[in-house]
């Protein structure tokens, strides 16, 4: 099996998580300001999104393969990759939809198609917050990384050894 010394996904799906908001913030432009240049980078990001989506999920099951994920990890994965999956299938059916537009927003139907946007971004978001949790809070990816759970369930280390010398020097001062 092929494994990765680098994880590539909390890197290539920052594109995807920055170019998609983009684009619907240009479409938004467009609709407000009514200039080609924003419908022409709106359509321009959103072909960039969906391709960083495309590299963004390679590299996500790349990783999901080579990981050790710790069982309380697992539901939290499991929720990141379903918000992950239906933000695709959303983000897709918006690049096809705008693709049958020829790069226009659909009419008689933007106000749909901005709501799916929005709809899209909030997917964005949520699965986002979940693929920091298992990050920074079950550890995964992170080499020498104690989860939280880990942290919470080991035993606090002692430090009676410390009191001890301490009274035993005092004891020997005071002979």
């Amino acid at each position: 099996m092929w494994t990765m010394e680098i994880y590539w996904h909390p890197i290539i799906v920052h594109f995807a998580v920055t170019l998609f908001p983009l684009s619907v913030f240009f479409d938004l432009a467009a609709i407000i300001f009514k200039q080609p240049k924003f419908r022409f980078a709106a359509w321009s990001t959103l072909v960039l999104s969906g391709m960083a989506l495309l590299a963004a999920i390679a590299t996500g099951l790349l990783a999901k393969a080579n990981l050790n994920f710790p069982h309380p990890a697992e539901t939290t994965l499991d929720i990141h990759q379903a918000l992950a999956f239906i933000n695709a299938v959303v983000v897709f059916f918006l690049l096809f939809w705008r693709i049958r537009t020829r790069e226009n927003l659909p009419r008689p139907r933007t106000w749909l198609y901005i709501l799916l946007s929005i709809i899209a971004v909030l997917l964005i978001l949520l699965g986002g917050f979940y693929g920091g949790k298992l990050v920074h809070h079950h550890g995964v990816g992170i080499p020498g990384q104690r989860s939280i759970e880990q942290t919470v369930l080991s035993p606090i280390p002692s430090d009676d050894h410390l009191f001890q010398a301490a009274d035993s020097a005092h004891d020997k001062s005071v002979e």
